[in-house]
């Protein structure tokens, strides 16, 4: 197709595709478009709840608090590192962000661990999907589902059940930290 100079319109629900063939995207949800953009742009950085469902990340949506962290209105916090697309001179206090961070940088708890991870949050399991040689377990946190990604070890040993509360520890290393528009 290169060769002969022409534009093509592919249609994929798949990000492997998206990010082998295509130089930018356009997502819809609904038949609305919700993001476009650089294909890597766009699916690395995402800024609706779909598209980063598409790329297999979690969207942690709130203002931006104090130190780099993400605040939702239930009061939990995800703290990471502020993105290269965020302006000279960061964001403002209240500015509504979004926190993307890989179900792998999750880990889950029964009890609060000991030490002093910088994100730890309050969940309540809804369900655990098969992927693989490994599960993602979906919680619930505040009104926000937060994946994370465990050997099936980890399921049995602490009898993850939907219905469960946990507690999830977030690699704020692991977390990127963008400005989102207000939908």
């Amino acid at each position: 197709l290169a060769d002969h100079g022409r534009t093509t319109i592919m249609v994929t629900h798949d990000p492997v595709d998206a990010l082998g063939l295509a130089e930018d995207i356009v997502v819809l949800e609904q038949g609305r478009v919700v993001e476009s953009g650089s294909t890597r742009q766009v699916l690395t950085n995402p800024g609706s709840r779909f598209t980063a469902s598409l790329s297999g990340l979690n969207l942690f949506m709130g203002q931006i608090g104090e130190d780099s962290t993400v605040v939702d209105e239930s009061g939990s916090q995800v703290v990471g590192s502020v993105g290269e697309d965020v302006p000279v001179g960061g964001l403002g206090a209240g500015t509504p962000t979004a926190a993307t961070f890989s179900p792998r940088a999750v880990a889950v708890y029964l009890e609060a661990p000991h030490g002093s991870p910088r994100t730890t949050l309050r969940a309540t399991v809804r369900d655990v999907v098969p992927r693989g040689d490994h599960a993602v377990v979906n919680t619930d946190v505040g009104g926000q589902v937060v994946s994370a990604e465990v050997t099936w070890a980890a399921v049995a040993d602490l009898g993850l059940v939907a219905g469960l509360d946990v507690v999830l520890v977030v690699k704020a290393s692991e977390v990127r930290i963008s400005a989102v528009a207000e939908r």
